[in-house]
């Protein structure tokens, strides 16, 4: 048990305790777990008589993951594609072909452009002044997204992208940038995208 001073000063929360691996619980309808995260689902489900809905048909498989990863319905090409494709493992290889696809990444990349409040200008109340080159910062993220760019890179690139490449040592000395200078220079776009505290006319809602 922790004492008062540990629970006083917070060292008893959550994020402070190092992670521990669940046991997977036991169900009565054992028939309908096909990984540990269903044996939780329906743990829960069961202690109020409930049960996991009924398996959804091939197509609107197809439909969910497509308009789930890309944002787009899936081409009647890809509907008789999948429909056609009989392998135990069809599932699993569409979810690789949507991830693999450019789209995925303009897809998701929205949500991390609308986290740190991308736009395309100043938005300064009666001066909404362009900023031209905003959409480089925009096609970053996409591009992070499709290649699977460690979380952590992604992050750093963002916060620190010219001390992460040696953007001053090259720029002295050499006559042009290598592509992961500019790709670190691009990435510190995200500082540019909050509203500048600093202007007059800004105000806080």
């Amino acid at each position: 048990l922790a004492t008062n001073a540990e629970q006083s000063s917070g060292a008893e929360h959550w994020a402070f305790r190092p992670p521990v691996h669940a046991s997977v619980p036991q169900v009565r309808q054992q028939g309908l777990v096909r990984n540990p995260i269903d044996a939780f689902l329906l743990q829960s489900l069961e202690t109020h008589n409930l049960t996991l809905a009924p398996e959804a048909d091939r197509l609107t498989l197809l439909r969910r993951a497509s308009f789930d990863l890309t944002g787009l319905p899936p081409s009647p090409a890809d509907i008789r594609e999948f429909l056609a494709d009989q392998r135990p493992n069809a599932y699993e290889l569409l979810i690789e072909k949507l991830l693999s696809s450019p789209h995925y990444g303009e897809r998701w990349a929205r949500h991390w452009l609308d986290v740190v409040g991308y736009a395309e200008s100043a938005g300064i109340l009666n001066e909404d002044r362009q900023i031209p080159n905003a959409w480089r910062f925009r096609d970053y993220v996409i591009r992070a997204f499709n290649s699977d760019k460690p979380w952590d890179r992604f992050l750093q690139e963002q916060i620190a992208g010219d001390e992460l490449t040696d953007y001053w040592k090259q720029y002295e000395t050499q006559p042009q940038l290598s592509d992961d200078v500019v790709e670190g220079i691009i990435a510190t776009g995200y500082l540019r995208m909050a509203a500048d505290s600093s202007r007059p006319d800004f105000k806080t809602i």
